[in-house]
């Protein structure tokens, strides 16, 4: 789980994933909707790669990049699944005895 929130945690990279949801890029035209250099971007696609959540094919001398849906989807349903749990461990406020709680 904790390597999700890491995925997740960078702006560069929910920006990559969000520009790949309908569409199939080259790094130069992903490239052009940043302002980061190329190997940063390049960096930030293969964490994408070894998470799975980016593909790559080659066309002609470019490599296409595209987002792996199945495993996009798998991801949020874990995470998901995490807030869901947590939020039903949490204190119900209803049950809370407001008026009888004393002052600091």
């Amino acid at each position: 789980m904790k390597d999700i929130y890491k995925i997740f945690a960078d702006g560069n990279r929910r920006k990559i994933i969000k520009i790949l949801l309908n569409s199939q890029l080259s790094v130069n035209e992903i490239l052009s909707r940043f302002s980061i250099r190329q190997a940063t971007l390049s960096f930030h696609l293969a964490i994408l790669l070894k998470a799975g959540l980016v593909n790559v094919s080659k066309k002609s001398k470019y490599r296409l990049y595209s987002i792996n849906r199945l495993a996009l989807d798998a991801y949020l349903d874990e995470v998901n699944i995490f807030f869901e749990k947590n939020a039903k461990e949490r204190v119900n406020v209803d049950f809370v005895d407001v008026e009888n709680m004393s002052r600091r």
